[in-house]
């Protein structure tokens, strides 16, 4: 699959870990997961759930396509077109069935193809436009449908060399800023308003960017953005926010033992900071949803025997403690959104996958 530039990271680290090989090990037993299979091509991922069991995602098509799916019990996958281009991914899924992502545009005359953020919703995908940059994402919405998440801004505007984090509200944009770099974007937003994401932080006294330093936030109406800090590590991301204001990312960290890089899942709240969740036993973990009741879900390093590519297993954080959520029969699974009702959803590695890569949406069920 080809992530769109600017997209969530860990949607290409994960097909990186994917692509590392052949499986060297036995998922361990877990929650029921269901493979939600495909639009005809070889591989799908599933980014978002609501409390009715729709799910969407991306998956490839038979003719090698890629296009935002929306799956239902008993319906299986739905294909929800494009906005002219040939390509489109969905992130999230409200609990009126409205659904968010990007997706390429029709050919222009001249110049790289465009890539637009949409809302569909009633059968109809619309384009949420740009700054007045080409390019725009949508990553998460909320139950009044509220959209966040990046575009290009404007040409010729003052430092306008990226994407900033934006705002879809009734019909207009609005630029959510940066904590003083020149980048941003957001990746959450709860009922409230609130919204999370991650931004370059302001540059040093030479007006440099330091390389790396890019800080998750918390921006909010009247207040803006609000840096979150990291875990000790150069940078942190955060990808959700719950109606508690309690946000959900990874962070660098600097532990003694710890390999160089290395990141960890974090939840952070007002009044106590950030609270590193740990591992399944490797160096790293990302939490990338967090629910209601403060339940995380993510994805940590399992521990792969020495000299091997790392494990990386789905998670669920209850309380501060994870369980590993395994996977479709293959070695390697990843969590991306889940819903209070017990459902979780991502990607995983099917059985059978030596030879070749087989990755396939996954539907977790812990009831």
């Amino acid at each position: 699959m080809v992530i769109p530039r600017g997209g969530p990271p860990f949607l290409a680290a994960l097909l990186l870990a994917l692509a590392a090989g052949p499986p060297h090990g036995t998922a361990p037993p877990g929650p029921a997961v269901t493979d939600l299979g495909t639009l005809g091509g070889a591989t799908s991922q599933a980014a978002g759930v609501n409390g009715r069991g729709e799910v969407v995602g991306t998956s490839a098509t038979a003719s090698g396509d890629l296009h935002a799916f929306l799956w239902e019990a008993g319906r299986g996958m739905r294909d929800l077109g494009t906005l002219g281009g040939r390509q489109s991914w969905a992130y999230a899924i409200n609990a009126r069935g409205q659904v968010v992502g990007a997706s390429t545009t029709a050919l222009p005359r001249s110049g790289p193809v465009a890539v637009h953020a949409f809302l569909w919703e009633d059968g109809r995908m619309r384009d949420l436009g740009t700054l007045g940059g080409r390019d725009s994402r949508a990553y998460a919405i909320n139950e009044r449908g509220d959209v966040v998440g990046e575009s290009d801004v404007e040409p010729g505007r003052l430092h306008a060399i990226g994407a900033h984090a934006v705002l879809w509200r009734a019909g207009r944009i609005q630029d959510l800023g940066t904590l003083g770099g020149t980048e941003s974007r957001a990746y959450g937003i709860n009922d409230r308003g609130q919204v999370a994401g991650s931004s370059d932080v302001r540059p040093d006294r030479r007006g440099r960017l330091v390389s790396g330093a890019e800080h998750a936030f918390l921006w909010e109406v009247g207040g803006g953005m609000r840096d979150l800090g990291t875990l000790g590590g150069r940078q942190s991301r955060a990808y959700g926010i719950n109606d508690r204001g309690q946000v959900a990312g990874s962070s660098a960290v600097r532990t003694a033992g710890l390999e160089p890089g290395s990141e960890h899942a974090f939840v952070w709240e007002a009044g106590r900071g950030m609270r590193d969740l740990g591992t399944l036993g490797g160096p790293d973990s990302h939490a990338r949803a967090i629910g209601a009741a403060g339940t995380v879900a993510g994805t940590a390093d399992a521990g792969g025997a020495p000299g091997r590519s790392p494990t990386f297993h789905a998670v669920l954080w209850r309380d501060g403690r994870p369980t590993d959520l395994g996977t479709l029969g293959g070695d390697q699974s990843q969590a991306y959104g889940l819903d209070e009702s017990g459902l979780v959803v991502g990607v995983s590695q099917t059985e059978g996958a030596a030879g070749g890569v087989r990755a396939h949406a996954a539907l977790w069920t812990l009831r």
